[in-house]
């Protein structure tokens, strides 16, 4: 399907060179509209969701789907921060227990349980919009360190670099 599109936008060229340059900058554009539609799963999940809290161990959120919508008509309607790529939100919420684990006193992804050893969980949520950067969800908490686990000590976790959004789940990344 991308060769097919490449070629359409592709004119016949005599140069193989000018062909080759084309076929490029096509298949560039069509990657950079996939990833700006949302038409793949992408890390960074707090670029595409919104309204995010954290009850007890359950992240949750409203978060873009692959449909379409407009703004102020259909609700909810979460829009980027040109207002140009506009997709139905769709609530969702993921146990952070269930992908996250306490490695002496650390939070890390691929895991489990960690809330059997760590609490004051809270999370920091910064806006990129405002930096024209991309944002961040940072899980904060405080995780008792070795066996018999009596020390506590603070941890953080960037949540955007082990959850997806996925055609609006969130999801932790495999």
């Amino acid at each position: 399907m991308v060769l097919q599109a490449t070629a359409l936008l592709c004119p016949k060229e005599d140069s193989t060179m000018k062909a080759r340059q084309c076929m490029t900058s096509s298949l560039a554009a069509l990657l950079l509209i996939a990833a700006l539609t949302g038409q793949s799963a992408a890390k960074d999940f707090s670029q595409t969701c919104s309204h995010l809290s954290l009850q007890g161990t359950y992240l949750s959120a409203v978060c873009m789907t692959l449909i379409k919508c407009t703004p102020h008509v259909e609700s909810p309607c979460l829009c980027d921060f040109l207002g140009m790529n506009c997709r139905i939100g769709q609530p969702t919420a993921i146990d952070l227990n269930q992908g996250i684990s306490n490695e002496k006193g650390h939070l890390r992804l691929h895991g489990a349980n960690f809330a059997r050893s760590c609490s004051n969980l809270h999370l920091e949520v910064t806006s990129g919009y405002e930096l024209a950067m991309a944002g961040s969800v940072t899980l904060h908490a405080t995780c008792k360190v070795g066996e018999p686990w009596t020390l506590g000590v603070p941890a953080m976790l960037d949540l955007n670099t082990g959850i997806t959004n996925n055609k609006g789940r969130l999801e932790f990344d495999p």
